[in-house]
C-alpha cells in the first residue's frame, strides 16, 4: 500500500505548478474547500484505498491541467518565434527593396497584421 503522505506530497508538487485549484475541484466533482483541505493535510488523512484513490485522482486532474498549460505555453512560444521571424523578413524585404518607409508607421502595421493573425 502507498503511503498517504508521499501521494499529498506529490499532490502538492503539481498543485502548486498548475495552480487551477478551481478546475481540479470541479473536475473532480469535490469543492475548492475540501481540495484545499486534503492539500493542506486537514482532510484525507487516513492510509486506506480509497484515499489513495482520491488524491491519485486529484494528482491526476492536476496533471492534466500543467500538460494543457505546457501545450499553450509551447504554442505561445510557436507564435512568438513565427512573429519573430516574419518581422526579419519583412525588414529585410524593405531594406532590399530601398524602400523608404517611416520605422514606427511600419511596425504599427506589423502589429496590426499580427494581432489579427493571433485572433484568427
Amino acid at each position: 500500500m502507498i503511503n498517504i503522505e508521499a501521494l499529498r506530497d506529490e499532490l502538492v508538487l503539481v498543485a502548486n505548478v498548475a495552480k487551477e485549484h478551481k478546475e481540479v475541484a470541479e473536475a473532480t466533482n469535490n469543492s475548492i474547500s475540501f481540495v484545499a483541505q486534503i492539500r493542506n493535510g486537514k482532510n484525507v488523512k487516513a492510509n486506506t484505498e480509497k484515499n489513495q484513490q482520491l488524491l491519485q485522482g486529484l494528482i491526476d486532474a492536476y496533471r492534466r491541467v500543467v500538460r494543457r498549460k505546457k501545450e499553450e505555453s509551447e504554442k505561445v512560444i510557436q507564435l512568438s518565434d513565427y512573429i519573430n521571424e516574419t518581422r526579419k523578413i519583412l525588414w529585410q524585404f524593405v531594406n532590399k527593396m530601398g524602400f523608404d518607409v517611416n520605422y514606427e508607421v511600419c511596425e504599427k502595421g506589423i502589429e496590426e497584421f499580427l494581432k489579427d493573425k493571433i485572433k484568427n
